[in-house]
């Protein structure tokens, strides 16, 4: 059976009157395409996070494997505890394990680590619900606790105005006025022209944590989380979404392994990433792979499951500052390879550019906007590199190279040539 309605699921309560609900069709639509099963594990999951206090604006989701995280629940909420200066929010920890009776064992002390939490920080909201799967993927344990915390927000009216936070448990670190800085982003975003049906999601200023044991691991995915900043990328942690615009674009898939956030941007490719939301994540999974693989490879579909080792494993080695090197090597000429064509595309929106410039004096111009835009990337990068990676070759490579101001000027060519080809714009001779 489909749902008609938020008022048929619970007619009693009213929807709020206000310009929030311009966006409850977004909403509504995604609520009655639901299936059956979407429908009973939506319901399920409101219904175990609903209390006689009403679900704040803001929310943090959480999926908690229960078989496995139970020792990571405390320190987490107790980033959350610390906040200050913040209008009220709440955590939701959606805890899920296989239907197995070991998992359900082991599940066990993480409700207990739970239960321990909420006496130690009584003033932290901490919602918690939970559900056995068969096969756990995480695009649909993260479905099935966002959609319970969308038909939470639903059945008091404020759907249109919640916005969901989608962390992980295994948080190391996060500022103390995280919240309040995502809090008053989106309340600068919901006045007068800055007003939209479906919000941009937001990133948080989100880095992995090193490990003091690790520290040739922790040096080459630090330079990768430096190189992710100067893209302007984020991450799958830290992500901030407004509930209409999860809802328009679908929510989770449920088959999704890996990069399940992706289809939640829409056409926001590269969402802002907000001051004063600093959020570092634990680093176990590259200690548990980058040993024996490349950054592409550290997260892949076949790897990331409910057994997943990084989770419950304490024997980690470091990697050599040779591999290091490689490692870091390969990422700097990936990022010296692609980030020209990017910074063309991305950074400077130089698509519109062209199609608007139709004489090559205007060409030069934009062509001069790179160039510096560029140098300014090539300082900040090689200066990593030199003085906190001390890989002074590879710095040379891509100064000599990449950052290259006829190289640069050779990709622009060629991504002006790309663009009349396809007849996005006219070069005249002027």
């Amino acid at each position: 059976m489909r749902m008609k309605s938020v008022e048929s699921i619970n007619p009693d309560d009213g929807l709020v009157g206000h310009f929030f609900n311009d966006r409850q069709p977004f909403i509504h639509g995604y609520i009655e395409d639901w299936d059956e099963d979407d429908s009973s594990i939506a319901n399920k999951v409101a219904q175990q996070i609903t209390t006689n206090k009403k679900l704040p604006d803001t929310v943090v989701i959480i999926p908690v494997a229960a078989h496995s995280e139970a020792r990571n629940i405390i320190r987490t909420l107790s980033q959350y505890a610390k906040q200050i200066d913040n209008k009220d929010f709440a955590v939701h920890l959606h805890l899920n394990w296989p239907n197995n009776d070991q998992a359900r064992e082991d599940a066990t002390h993480s409700f207990a680590a739970v239960s321990e939490a909420k006496e130690l920080f009584p003033g932290l909201d901490i919602r918690t619900s939970y559900a056995e799967y068969e096969n756990p993927m995480i695009g649909a344990i993260r479905k099935a606790a966002w959609d319970g915390t969308l038909l939470t927000a639903a059945r008091q009216g404020t759907e249109g105005q919640t916005i969901g936070l989608n962390h992980d448990i295994d948080l190391m670190a996060l500022s103390r006025r995280y919240i309040t800085s995502m809090q008053k982003y989106y309340q600068s975003e919901e006045s007068g022209s800055r007003w939209r049906l479906m919000p941009a999601p937001a990133q948080s200023q989100t880095k992995h944590y090193g490990s003091p044991d690790h520290p040739n691991t922790s040096m080459a995915v630090f330079f990768q989380d430096f190189l992710a900043r100067q893209y302007g990328s984020g991450f799958e942690a830290g992500l901030a979404i407004p509930m209409s615009t999860y809802a328009g674009n679908e929510g989770f898939s449920k088959s999704a392994a890996t990069y399940e956030t992706h289809r939640l941007l829409g056409y926001y490719e590269q969402p802002e990433i907000i001051p004063g939301t600093s959020l570092q994540t634990s680093i176990r999974r590259h200690l548990d792979r980058l040993p024996t693989n490349d950054f592409e490879t550290v997260w892949t579909d076949d790897t990331f499951g409910p057994d997943d080792e990084c989770r419950v494993r304490v024997d980690f080695q470091d990697i050599t500052r040779e591999d290091m090197l490689v490692r870091v090597g390969q990422s700097a000429l990936n990022f010296g390879f692609n980030f020209t064509p990017s910074l063309i595309d991305l950074g400077l929106n130089i698509r519109q550019k062209m199609i608007l410039s139709s004489s090559r004096p205007e060409r030069r111009v934009i062509e001069n906007e790179i160039i510096v835009a560029a140098k300014r990337a090539e300082k900040m990068v090689t200066h990593v590199l030199d003085r906190v990676v001390g890989a002074p070759r590879i710095s040379e490579i891509l100064s000599s190279h990449y950052f290259a101001e006829d190289h640069i000027r050779y990709q622009l060519f060629l991504k002006s040539q790309y663009y009349q080809n396809e007849g996005l714009t006219h070069v005249s001779d002027r």
